[in-house]
């Protein structure tokens, strides 16, 4: 558990829970405070549409930097109830694979920075070197800092 968990936005979410506001009402205040029970209890609390997580390995930029994504299931949506965490993913259904982007601080403990949320089709985007590496500057940057 940590005494305190500072949750940043990066401006690029900003823009996404915009674009989201109509499907996913109040999304960004219950992201924020989710990720922050999240992290709060060790990873441990899930909340329904937090699926599995994990650092990205490419390109070896995100790796250095800790660039990490978690699955979601944007509200109404959720996963089901019996599906484990690690099946907790929709790389078959484009339209509703979705991830967010984040970066927990290398030394201080509890700092996390929420850079963006990739949807639709989520795996695809992630496979694109361009934003990737853009993502991993941001997250270097926020390491720095």
């Amino acid at each position: 558990m940590f005494p305190q968990v500072d949750i940043l936005l990066h401006s690029d979410i900003d823009a996404v829970f915009d674009e989201l506001a109509d499907q996913s009402p109040g999304l960004r205040d219950a992201l924020v405070e989710d990720f922050r029970r999240f992290i709060e209890s060790g990873k441990t609390d899930y909340p329904n549409y937090f699926g599995r997580q994990s650092i990205y390995n490419f390109p070896v930029e995100a790796e250095r930097a800790h660039l990490c994504h978690m699955h979601l299931a944007l509200p109404p949506r959720t996963f089901s109830k019996g599906r484990s965490l690690m099946d907790r993913t929709n790389p078959r259904d484009p339209e509703q694979d979705a991830c967010l982007v984040y970066c927990e601080h290398y030394l201080w403990e509890g700092r996390v920075l929420l850079l963006n949320i990739l949807y639709p089709d989520a795996h695809g985007k992630a496979r694109n070197k361009r934003l990737m590496r853009y993502l991993a500057r941001e997250a270097q940057a926020f390491q720095d800092s």
